[in-house]
């Protein structure tokens, strides 16, 4: 038997309490799910207001005909199987038409590298310059700080945004990556 309405409502309302909801958030549908939105105070480079979206749902215990219940372990089990095939994914792109294989080489090892950093060290809600991941990972990018360098990590982090594992936002101007 599926939660009851009542009970699932007045967990619903702990939850929300407790994740923290900025108090200027206002409800909204998104992708047919109800949702918090509230404004981020950053501006895009048009000067368009970012916003962040909070989903706070209370899953069904009990599974039905079509779908299984919620069950924490197999929840978690799965997050780690997406993180650790995305690690250790190759790039879609491993070497460009008529292009040098040790250079798709060097580049596949440089993002497995990159994506465990960013797997296991990137913080959730800060915006990084490819300046940042390039002096983060010397060993990867090389010692020296220079235009070349933050302009192939910049590549990278890109194809982690394509890859779903990053979301690229203008910040000030500038290009910077959120881990996802």
């Amino acid at each position: 038997m599926a939660m009851k309405k009542d009970f699932k409502a007045e967990v619903l309302a702990l939850a929300e309490s407790m994740v923290g909801i900025p108090e200027d958030a206002f409800k909204v549908l998104h992708s047919k799910q109800e949702c918090y939105c509230f404004d981020t105070g950053k501006k895009d480079e048009e000067g368009r207001t970012i916003y962040a979206l909070v989903y706070v749902k209370i899953p069904d215990v009990e599974g039905t005909k079509t779908r299984d219940g919620f069950d924490v372990e197999v929840a978690k089990a799965a997050y780690e199987e997406k993180m650790s095939a995305a690690a250790n994914k190759p790039a879609k792109k491993s070497a460009p038409k008529g292009g040098d294989p040790a250079v798709a080489e060097k580049r596949e090892e440089r993002m497995k590298v990159l994506r465990r950093w960013w797997e296991n060290e990137a913080e959730y809600g800060h915006d990084y310059t490819s300046t940042e991941v390039f002096n983060a990972l010397p060993d990867i990018y090389g010692i020296d700080v220079n235009t070349q360098g933050a302009m192939l990590t910049g590549r990278d982090l890109a194809q982690l945004a394509k890859e779903g594992l990053a979301e690229m936002n203008m910040v000030e101007k500038k290009k910077c990556y959120s881990k996802r």
